[in-house]
């Protein structure tokens, strides 16, 4: 099994060694249920978008439904035969976090992949991709900045979403990798597999932050080293 896995790897490393990883190389994805956070705008619009293009079944999830509902519709007219469908989520409120979860039990949907999508202004690393996310977050001379950067730093958001993509769906991906762009500094660029800032890596805050979640949601797992 391990030896099938590492080879597998190889295969779609070979594979980006030859071409640069594009939305194109996204596996036939039918008979996969995805949830999208944040799927209104930006990257988990396009997310959703490429999935649905590729089979999936896409659970969309937005905090304002009007502007979900928008998304939704677009969807649609670019991808007709695609499978999506909307559902409210703020991932900011517990408890309607784990309403959601028993909704999607209730209905017996079985999710495959969960793109945890959030508009996070500074993660441990991958890229910098131009989005609503800079120009709606901050304000004053942060504001003009971040306009100046979207412009002449970023990438645009068709590139910005292609990592979280190869994470979704690309063969031989194992839990705990983290991808990120090629390009200098992992700011831009096509996706690969990379190394996120040392304190990401933080044993120590890692299991803090791990026993903080398990503490407000009241969800423990007896989780054992390998």
């Amino acid at each position: 099994m391990e030896h099938a896995a590492t080879a597998a790897q190889g295969i779609q490393v070979a594979r980006t060694n030859r071409h640069p990883w594009t939305a194109e190389d996204i596996p036939e994805q039918r008979g996969r249920s995805v949830v999208v956070t944040g799927a209104n705008s930006g990257l988990g619009f396009l997310t959703s978008l490429e999935l649905a293009r590729r089979g999936a079944h896409v659970i969309m999830t937005a905090r304002n439904m009007d502007k979900g509902r928008s998304a939704e519709a677009r969807i649609r007219a670019l991808q007709p035969t695609g499978s999506v469908e909307l559902r409210a989520l703020d991932l900011s409120d517990l408890d309607q976090v784990r309403a959601f979860g028993e909704r999607l039990m209730a209905d017996g949907c079985a999710v495959d992949v969960l793109v945890n999508n959030a508009g996070i202004m500074m993660p441990p690393h991958p890229g910098y991709a131009a989005t609503h996310l800079q120009s709606s977050g901050p304000s004053g001379l942060l504001k003009l900045f971040m306009r100046f950067g979207n412009r002449f730093l970023a990438q645009p958001a068709e590139m910005g979403v292609l990592p979280q993509l190869f994470a979704a769906t690309a063969p031989g991906v194992e839990s705990g990798q983290f991808i990120g762009p090629d390009g200098k500094n992992e700011k831009t660029g096509h996706p690969r597999r990379v190394q996120p800032v040392d304190r990401a890596r933080d044993a120590d805050l890692a299991r803090l932050l791990w026993q903080e979640s398990e503490r407000l949601t009241g969800v423990h797992f007896d989780l054992q080293p390998r």
